[in-house]
């Protein structure tokens, strides 16, 4: 078995896939769903999750033990002094936990109406996992009296968009907004433009007790591969914001379990966070692994195309086209929609075979991909990361592929990976 710590904040979902903190038995996820180009209104960025629930699922692993908010963390010996845990710290965009102290963090009360951190949407993730995903972020300039990027040097107000027309300095209708209306307004043409330089960029907010945690000395406990990507799911959709979840699963049908089907349509990362615990409860780690098959679903889907092997009755029926059942409609919903796919998985592929007639039975697809070999996983990739998805779109619709999946990479997946690219 495989030791498992967290590494630093290796933020995304998919087993913690948008976000979340994988280490040496898993390889580091992917954080390509922080989109930074606008998008229309009401469409936000979509993470896909496909789940492996194979018997490979079941293997045993050690792991860190979770973060607790009621445990007081101090970094391990010899580690940087300790983080304030009075204090928010933060990144821009993906990448490694920030240096403590390299900045003046923000502080959790303020004591003024102009500082600290007034990110109400931030506050119950930080408060329970440590930490929260913001898909657009400003803090406050009091002499120039604007929004701009977050300074390190700095600890006036700090904002986020999901708290746009709920809360400002206080609860209540307010947005943010320059000049002397700023820093916030009741009149919703005077708000930033949030997707503009200098706001349009993410960020990851910290407590300063979950950077503890990060470098503190790691106890060790006993799971299953499964059990680990379903509590890393769970935890990574309750700490973000502007995103949406979405989840294919294997079919464990018997007598023959082919494919996977759409067990969550695409939801707000709020309705996933709540409706996860419940789907995931229980689900076995057994069965055959038909993954390519499986992915041949995820490309009938993101192209609206007939349904396969998602006939399911656990399945979700708002994946299909309202209009004709036995197609799904696909969720490239308005034209370059960011769509990222995480798949969470043990590399192990059985009972696998249909995928090779389904595939090299899409028009162009051997042509683009060379079609399958031994295995048709890498060519799906391919399909997946490299054709136009909705040719009735303007633009390319394409699906990047991250992997969520053991250390060493298993060959299936190191195969795709040089065929299709993507990360692990």
């Amino acid at each position: 078995m495989n030791d498992r710590r967290p590494s630093g904040p290796l933020l995304t979902l998919a087993a913690s896939a948008v976000l979340g903190f994988a280490g040496q038995a898993w390889a580091d996820p992917d954080e390509a769903w922080l989109a930074h180009a606008p998008l229309p209104a009401n469409t936000r960025p979509l993470l896909v999750i496909v789940l492996d629930t194979s018997a490979a699922m079941g293997e045993r692993i050690m792991i860190a033990e979770p973060y607790d908010p009621l445990t007081v963390y101090a970094p391990a010996a010899g580690a940087a002094r300790p983080c304030d845990a009075r204090r928010v710290y933060w990144r821009r965009g993906p990448g490694p936990a920030p240096d403590c102290a390299t900045m003046t963090a923000l502080p959790i009360e303020a004591t003024t109406t102009q500082s600290g951190m007034r990110c109400e949407s931030a506050r119950d993730s930080l408060a329970r996992r440590g930490y929260f995903v913001s898909a657009r972020a400003a803090q406050w300039d009091p002499v120039g009296r604007h929004w701009g990027a977050l300074r390190k040097d700095s600890a006036d107000g700090v904002e986020c968009r999901s708290d746009r027309g709920r809360h400002g300095r206080e609860a209540g209708e307010w947005f943010a907004a320059n000049g002397p209306s700023g820093p916030w307004s009741e009149m919703p043409t005077a708000e930033i433009e949030w997707d503009a330089a200098p706001h349009g960029s993410p960020y990851i907010f910290y407590s300063g007790n979950f950077l503890n945690y990060l470098t503190a000395a790691s106890r060790t406990t006993e799971t299953t591969l499964a059990n680990a990507a379903t509590a890393m799911i769970s935890v990574a959709t309750d700490a973000t914001d502007e995103l949406e979840v979405a989840m294919i699963r294997y079919s464990d049908r018997e007598p023959d379990a082919e494919g996977g089907f759409v067990m969550l349509a695409p939801v707000s990362a709020a309705a996933a966070a709540a409706r996860l615990p419940a789907l995931l409860a229980g689900l076995p780690a057994s069965g055959a692994a038909p993954l390519a098959e499986s992915m041949t679903e995820v490309v009938a889907w993101m192209s609206g195309n007939l349904v396969r092997y998602g006939d399911d009755i656990r399945a979700d029926v708002a994946a299909r086209d309202p209009q004709d059942s036995a197609r799904y409609q696909s969720p490239f919903s308005s034209p370059c929609r960011p769509v990222t796919i995480a798949v969470t998985t043990a590399g192990m592929s059985s009972q696998d075979e249909g995928a090779r007639l389904i595939a090299e039975g899409v028009p162009g697809f051997t042509e683009l991909t060379g079609g399958c070999d031994a295995s048709c996983l890498p060519a799906i990739a391919r399909w997946l990361t490299q054709s136009d998805l909705r040719g009735d779109l303007p633009g390319r619709q394409l699906a990047p592929l991250n992997w969520v999946t053991p250390s060493p990479v298993p060959a299936l997946v190191a195969g795709s990976l040089n065929l299709a690219g993507g990360k692990v």
